[in-house]
């Protein structure tokens, strides 16, 4: 073999590689990693941890999964644009569309259009008193970087307080810091 450049052939340990293999499992749905024990990481195949919900994920077709997955993004994130969603799922734009509109349709969640965009959330979301937003908006919330706060929308110019710069919280090249929110808002990177 000729090799025109260069290279750095790295070495990993038994042990290393071990774990490399064991959260590429957990990333095909396979195993589950679970707390640690002591020093250690503990994983369990997912059949065992969960298996009626291992046996309905294999019975379900793609449509389904997409289904749940969308009434979940919105139900849990929204209000959310379409463009926030693909972003998120890496979904194609016309399925995730397709989708968010026939859980409106069927009334689990629900769409509003402002300034040209159309935006989807959870229908429960109309059942939320004025006193229990208050409460929620009083709270102060210290969250670590890449918090679902922040990185599950594309468009995260109105998760800032008028002001604030977002790079302060993740940098242009993806180096992230821990955050405040305050009154619903990200008023900067917390103190470490």
């Amino acid at each position: 073999m000729t090799v025109s450049a260069p290279f750095l052939l790295t070495r990993a340990t038994p042990r290393e590689l071990l774990g490399h293999h064991l959260r590429r499992a957990g990333s095909g749905g396979r195993i589950i990693q679970t707390c640690r024990t002591g020093q250690h990481d503990t994983f369990v195949a997912t059949e065992t941890a969960t298996p009626q919900q291992a046996q309905d994920a294999a019975t379900r077709t793609p449509a389904d999964k997409t289904q749940e997955l969308t009434a979940r993004y919105f139900s849990t994130r929204g209000p959310a644009s379409i463009e926030d969603y693909c972003w998120w799922s890496t979904l194609p734009k016309t399925q995730a569309t397709r989708t968010a509109e026939a859980l409106v349709i069927s009334g689990e969640l629900t769409s509003f259009i402002l300034d040209g965009t159309t935006y989807y959330m959870g229908s429960w979301q109309f059942d939320v008193t004025p006193q229990e937003l208050d409460r929620a908006l009083a709270l102060t919330y210290h969250l670590p970087a890449f918090d679902e706060y922040f990185i599950a929308y594309k468009n995260r110019t109105h998760l800032f307080t008028p002001g604030v710069d977002p790079h302060t919280v993740m940098t242009k090249n993806g180096i992230g810091w821990p955050f405040i929110v305050e009154g619903g808002l990200i008023t900067g990177r917390a103190q470490s």
